[in-house]
């Protein structure tokens, strides 16, 4: 009822009026609506320009939760790219741009903004955490571990640096077990890849080192 009202009484305060029909659309969950009636505000009342942007970039920001929930990732991954190229500070854009990334399987692009993110923010311990999860999901343990130190030495307490360095360290003990194992039973080279496994899981237990 109020689209349908501001919709008759457009002419009056066309700029006013596009804007508040923006905001209905919106609480529907109008997305594409509310972005149309924000862009012909914008034209109408360019000394407006930063507010309409914002407001945009909001709309943008709720579209992409919205089918990041529907997981619609490629969708999802649209809407938060321009959600960050009109340069408002949303840091939602950027941690959900990167998890649709990651679910799309496009792990260059995930790396590679994850880098860029780092290079702007170098005292962002989350940012270390997530590289360091897809270091280790992808073998690469030497990088995995020092980005996890990175966050540890920025954030001591850090939650999810902790649990992952405490998973890497259960994952090392549970190698160096397989290896004992293989040795035993005469299998040297299957013992020599398990402790070489287990060395890189944690590199700071010198025992493994001796056993290799």
């Amino acid at each position: 009822e109020a689209i349908i009202c501001y919709t008759k009484a457009i002419n009056l305060d066309p700029q006013r009026l596009y804007e508040q029909r923006a905001e209905a659309f919106l609480q529907l969950c109008d997305f594409q609506s509310a972005k149309l009636n924000l862009m012909k505000a914008l034209a109408l009342a360019p000394a407006q320009e930063q507010h309409c942007l914002a407001r945009l970039a909001l709309v943008l920001d709720l579209q992409g939760q919205s089918l990041l929930n529907q997981e619609l990732y490629s969708e999802a991954l649209e809407a938060f790219t321009q959600a960050a190229e009109l340069q408002l500070p949303i840091a939602l854009s950027l941690s959900c741009s990167i998890l649709c990334l990651a679910a799309l399987g496009e792990f260059p692009e995930f790396l590679r903004m994850l880098n860029r993110e780092l290079e702007e923010d170098v005292r962002n311990p989350d940012i270390y955490v997530l590289r360091a999860f897809f270091y280790k999901r992808f073998g690469q343990l030497a990088l995995c571990h020092q980005d996890i130190q990175r966050a540890l030495k920025l954030e001591p307490q850090h939650r999810a640096a902790q649990a992952l360095w405490q998973r890497l360290l259960r994952q090392g003990q549970e190698a160096k077990a397989q290896a004992v194992l293989k040795a035993l039973c005469g299998d040297l080279r299957g013992a020599l890849y398990e402790i070489s496994f287990a060395t890189e899981s944690d590199p700071l237990a010198a025992e493994f080192f001796t056993l290799r």
